[in-house]
Order: structure tokens, then sequence, then C-alpha cells
């Protein structure tokens, strides 16, 4: 498919086969061009209004004291900007831009993203959270090695995250940094969990009998600091309209912005809603958020035409018996001999 742009973008109907391979392979795939020109210049514009009229709130995630994760909490059903401080740029804008948005929503719910999701075994996908990650010039910030699962949890393990470059994303302003298959080979010993009733997080162990966890090795400071290891990450240089799709295993972090050009990027979390969501997850699903995507109501109430076709009803031949000729037989022993 080439948008008017002329860029060639991915096939509506979803993911091919050589791409739904190499994303359970390397834990993450690369999608080029999946937005057009005029949908990211649609996005930016948009971005450029909220950061003038969002509500800004300081970063909560370092604070284990009670009280200090309900600015996080709320954002889960609001939209709201995330700064290190007073006076501090925006680094984030969430975490319910696929809800309130209708800039957002339109990308989120389109059948672009519906087909990626039945592509990858999701039937019934809910967004749990979508939000921008601005990294200013000049002003970035590093992103630490983490994987999306430590954040967002189900049991059994399910769904991805997408990430679309809203600017040129390169080596020198902070893009995207993965460690291919990693999904397969470690797992990282924390997640992020949130005590509601006190309103605060904190990081506490994964369970060890996890079945995602078993054969894998845990992922230490130790580990991070292995020559080999360090060789195999690999930076994920992206053009304005690109996505990368992540599994939620998939180690990956972000260095500092230090050049020049601004980093702005999208993210949306997904899941299977068929699943029973854990309590402990810092978001919960309420109003706007976790709705199911209208073509999965759209396909319940579709008829099934394999079903509706009609049965060709095919004539019973029976095969009556050889009556010799001159032979006197009544009605019901003709009948019985025929049976």
């Amino acid at each position: 498919t080439v948008c008017p742009d002329g860029r060639r973008v991915m096939d509506v109907k979803g993911l091919s086969e050589a791409q739904i391979k190499k994303y359970k392979l390397d834990g993450y795939l690369v999608v080029r061009g999946i937005l057009s020109e005029d949908e990211v210049r649609e996005l930016k514009g948009c971005i450029f209004r909220l950061e003038k009229t969002v509500k800004r709130v300081q970063s909560p995630f370092k604070s284990q004291q009670k009280g200090s994760a309900k600015a996080l909490i709320d954002s889960a059903h609001e939209v709201v900007g995330f700064s290190a401080g007073k006076g501090s740029p925006i680094q984030q804008i969430g975490h319910n831009l696929h809800g309130l948005v209708p800039e957002f929503s339109k990308i989120c719910y389109d059948d672009r993203i519906y087909n990626i999701c039945k592509t990858l075994g999701i039937d019934d996908p809910g967004i749990v959270q979508s939000k921008v990650v601005m990294k200013p010039a000049r002003h970035g910030w590093r992103v630490p090695i983490h994987s999306d699962e430590q954040y967002i949890f189900t049991n059994p393990l399910s769904g991805f995250g997408l990430w679309w470059a809203l600017e040129n994303c390169t080596s020198n302003n902070g893009c995207l940094s993965v460690l291919p298959a990693s999904h397969i080979n470690y797992y990282m010993p924390q997640r992020f969990e949130c005590d509601h009733k006190q309103e605060f997080t904190r990081f506490v162990p994964f369970s060890e009998t996890s079945v995602e966890r078993k054969s894998k090795k845990t992922w230490t400071r130790k580990v991070s600091k292995q020559s080999e290891i360090k060789k195999q990450w690999k930076d994920l240089e992206m053009s304005a309209g690109d996505l990368v799709i992540l599994h939620p295993l998939l180690l990956h972090s972000s260095l500092a912005n230090r050049s020049k050009f601004s980093r702005w990027a999208f993210t949306v979390h997904l899941i299977d809603r068929t699943l029973p969501w854990d309590l402990k997850n810092w978001i919960q699903p309420k109003g706007s958020s976790f709705v199911a995507f209208p073509h999965v109501e759209k396909e319940r109430k579709a008829p099934n035409i394999e079903k509706e076709k009609k049965v060709p009803q095919v004539e019973e031949k029976i095969q009556v018996p050889h009556i010799e000729k001159g032979t006197k037989i009544s009605h019901v022993e003709k009948e019985r001999k025929i049976r």
C-alpha cells in the first residue's frame, strides 16, 4: 500500500508471515512509514496545543510515600503533562490520549492497529495506556533498561507495545535501543506495583514460578556490563511515521538527547481483554480506558456466512428388492422387505 505522499506502508490486512516470524524471533518489529506525513503533522499539531493547556504535575515514579502516586493514578483516565519539576519541560503527556483526544484515538483504533493485534493472536485487544514521550533538544534524559511487562502485567503474559516515531529518531537524539531476542533469554527481577489504598508505588520481586520466566536468566547490573552483551544492543534509527512493535519481555532503553534536534514519540500498550486484570497494576479499568475495539463488536454481530449457507438436500435413493413376477405380496410385507 502506498500513501498519498509516496511512502509504502503496511498492508491494511495486518502483518505478513515473515514479519510475524521476525517479531517472535527478535522480540521487536519495525514497520516503516505506517503513518502518512499528514497524520504525523496532525498529531504534532495536537501535541503543541496540549503542551500549552495540559495540567502539569511532577513525575512520581521515584517516590514511595503515601499519596505520592495520586497524580499518576489519576492520569490513567485524564491527559496530564509530567515533568521533572517546576521550570522543567514536559517529558510525557498521558495516559488516556486514546480515549480523550480524537486525533490520537483515530490512530489507536485504526484498522491497521486492530489487524496487527489479530495477526499477533489477540482477538479482543484493549488499550491500557497511551502517552507522548518528548525529548527536547539538548534537554533529553536517559531511560534506563526495562521491559514493558514490569509496568503492565497480566497472567498469563499478553499484549505488546506500539511506539511511533513522530520525528526522526537517531543515535544522537536518543532513539530507542533494544537487545534483540532478550525476551527469550532474560527477564527483569522486579515489577512496578501500586498500592491503590495508600496511593503509592514500589518495585517488588516477580514470582519465580511464572511460566514466562522459566528457563530464562535474571537480568542484573552485572550481566548488563558484560562486554559481549553490550555489543548486542541495537539502536533503532527511525523516520517520522515509522512504528516499532515491542514484545512485553523485550529489554529496551534510550539514551539522553544531546543533539540540537528534539525527539518526539507516541506510544501505546495493549493487552488481551479476555484475561483477568491484576489489581496491583498502577492503572485500573475505568471509563474510556480498556474499551473494546469497535471491530470486535462489529465482528460479533456480523452474520456467519459459513453457518448460513444452505446445505443442499440430497435425494435419498431407496434400493427396492427384486420381486419375482407373479408373486403376491401384501403392502406390509412389501414395506418390510424394502426396509
